[in-house]
């Protein structure tokens, strides 16, 4: 009986830290853009984006943070990352690389007790 609690104990503690939290998120994610306002934002965002080897990948981007700390992410099908910035302040800026395989890559969105937002815009050029 007491193992059964412990073990149910510490899968509800794993499944509940590892949950995002979004207060008084106000986004829109549409074609190759994505924006959003917060007030707290704790946790994972992902975008999945297919590009083909050799096309150009460029992000340009747009962060608001007024508190905490946001980092951007862009993973290969592979799970490396390709590319990371971390911003305890408002930042503006674009990422761009060629990627040397085809596949999905994902975007990941990383707040940590963050407040503020963000405005991403990618595009794919042959």
């Amino acid at each position: 009986m007491k193992k059964s609690i412990i073990i149910t104990t510490i899968a509800l503690f794993a499944l509940l830290s590892a949950c995002t939290r979004q207060v008084g998120w106000v986004g829109m994610n549409y074609d190759n853009t994505y924006s959003a306002t917060y007030q707290l934002f704790d946790g994972k965002q992902t975008e999945s984006i297919k590009i083909d080897a050799g096309d150009k990948f460029s992000l340009s981007y747009e962060v608001d943070v007024d508190d905490g700390a946001l980092t951007l992410q862009m993973v290969t099908p592979e799970k490396e990352v390709v590319w990371e910035a971390a911003f305890l302040q408002d930042n503006a800026d674009i990422f761009s690389f060629s990627p040397e395989e085809s596949g999905r890559y994902t975007l990941n969105i990383l707040g940590d007790n963050t407040q503020g937002g963000f405005d991403l815009k990618w595009n794919i050029m042959d």
